[in-house]
């Protein structure tokens, strides 16, 4: 897997800049990220058929986008539509072939409608007036990407999990190396999972400092009222520094 190059773009559409780009189709390119679309601000038609993309949510830049054609990616959620929400002249969307897609035809089709009514062509078919009228009363309303429900962790690829893990286990080493500084005994990882905060919310942690931050706030859960007066103290003075 690779990460689309400004190379291939001004290879594949034969243009001496990215400005120049209007036209792009780098189908079966192995592609698992496409972040420099954000960079491409003319783009007006975009083929990313089998790749590995995972998530739209570099295209919502592409605000000249009337085309876009994705199958055969790897998009479990069709909570990524809302990044194309923000793509006025969208109009032609192929996502066939996502895992997103599901086993039932309509109800896809129509949470689509609903999510984007402004198509006219979706996954190869013209979309009837009738069917888009439908979609608004009878298609499935699709959760913002931001509060997908946390479960939904079992059934992403094995190897975020995996990733997922490895911050789990790194926010618990920084949360008891804490406790061990204030005198308290270790957490097990069963009680850290529960009640750590950026996993409640099905994020693990982006850098240490964050997680820093969310260990010490689980610390304070446990601490009694004239300990937390230390804190308080403390948290004034190093903000007088």
């Amino acid at each position: 897997m690779r990460k689309l190059s400004r190379q291939l773009v001004l290879t594949r559409a034969r243009a001496p800049a990215l400005s120049a780009v209007r036209r792009l189709n780098v189908w079966g390119s192995d592609l698992n990220d496409v972040s420099l679309v954000k960079e491409i601000q003319n783009l007006e038609v975009l083929t990313l058929s089998r790749n590995s993309i995972s998530s739209l949510h570099d295209l919502s830049s592409c605000k000249h986008l009337s085309e876009l054609y994705l199958r055969g990616n790897c998009i479990t959620s069709l909570s990524e539509l809302h990044f194309l929400e923000a793509l006025p002249r969208l109009c032609v969307l192929w996502l066939a072939g996502n895992p997103c897609c599901g086993s039932d035809p309509v109800a896809y089709r129509l949470a689509v409608l609903r999510c984007l009514p402004n198509l006219q062509l979706l996954d190869n078919r013209s979309v009837t007036e009738e069917e888009r009228l439908l979609a608004q009363q009878e298609g499935k309303t699709i959760p913002p990407v931001s509060i997908r429900a946390s479960n939904a962790f079992e059934n992403v690829p094995e190897d975020i999990q995996a990733a997922a893990g490895d911050s789990l286990r790194f926010d618990l080493a920084e949360t008891n190396l804490i406790r061990e500084e204030l005198g308290l005994k270790p957490l097990p990882e069963e009680k850290f999972a529960c009640s750590n905060p950026a996993l409640l919310l099905g994020r693990p942690c982006s850098s240490k400092k964050s997680c820093v931050l969310e260990a010490v706030l689980l610390l304070l859960q446990e601490l009694k009222q004239e300990e937390l007066q230390i804190v308080l103290r403390t948290t004034e003075q190093k903000l007088c520094l």
